[in-house]
């Protein structure tokens, strides 16, 4: 199966970006933003305790993840503690380009 090309050059995005302003919440999604920051704050807690269970060991925490640790290895990328790795965890820092082409064709065929 071909991989599909975007239609757009990462200059096209990264001119597009330079265009991008910040924008205030309304009212009624500050409840909403407050339930996500709980269920962040309950997710690092978790990443955090599964980055102390392992005393750090990408492969283990990655394979009870089921993810790919591959950017977390790198040395440059690699969290210096606990919090680091579950914050970039949840912000997708380790994600990789593969990984989420392969979840999207998972969710597609259900």
């Amino acid at each position: 199966m071909s991989k599909k090309e975007s239609p757009f050059s990462p200059a096209d995005i990264k001119k597009a970006a330079g265009s991008l302003h910040a924008t205030d919440i309304p009212s009624e999604s500050k409840l909403s933003a407050k339930a996500t920051e709980a269920e962040n704050a309950e997710t690092m807690d978790t990443l955090e305790k599964l980055y102390r269970k392992y005393d750090g060991d990408l492969d283990s925490i990655f394979e009870e993840l089921d993810a790919n640790p591959e950017k977390a290895k790198k040395p440059h990328n690699r969290p210096r503690d606990a919090h680091e790795f579950a914050l970039k965890f949840i912000q997708g820092f380790y994600n990789l380009v593969e990984d989420e082409d392969i979840a999207e064709e998972k969710k597609s065929r259900k």
